[in-house]
């Protein structure tokens, strides 16, 4: 079976409108999830002043500007809605989050990382080789699993 004949059907039938106002509705609870799982201690509310300007006590800088990356980044994407989904707005979109925070953010990583409780390393990788998967997911058929196919693969890359 091929990856074409493997698709699921969309579990969701949204127009672009909804789509967008859904995420803007949600986007500070979508912040404050990432920045949980990036290690940040931060309450909903923390965040929510922090999406709006406000500094907050006891928050490291580091998660202060995490959560602002993600706001950013947020925004980039609203933005971008009608720019094609390429390699390019996707390392756009890695700069925004990583800016201040990873050294060579936006581009591919050159050294070797560890992924902490685990043992293990992911591959080197090579630029090439990751336009040619991409193009790949891209070619998935349904909406919904052409998302999640590619958000995963770009979590684990």
């Amino acid at each position: 079976m091929t990856k074409q004949e493997a698709n699921f059907p969309d579990k969701f039938t949204m127009t672009r409108e909804q789509c967008v106002f859904y995420a803007k509705r949600n986007i500070v609870d979508y912040i404050w999830k990432n920045a949980k799982m990036e290690g940040i201690d931060v309450t909903y509310p923390d965040t929510y002043a922090i999406y709006n300007g406000m500094s907050v006590a006891g928050l490291s800088v580091d998660g202060i500007v995490t959560i602002n990356n993600l706001k950013h980044s947020w925004r980039f994407i609203l933005k971008a809605l009608d720019y094609p989904t390429d390699f390019a707005l996707i390392c756009n979109i890695n700069e925004t989050v990583g800016s201040n925070l990873i050294y060579g953010a936006g581009s591919i990583r050159k050294m070797p990382v560890n992924i902490g409780g685990t043992s293990w390393t992911p591959d080197m990788p090579i630029e090439s080789q990751i336009k040619e998967e991409l193009s790949d997911i891209f070619a998935i058929a349904g909406n919904t699993d052409r998302a999640l196919t590619l958000a995963l693969y770009l979590m684990k890359k």
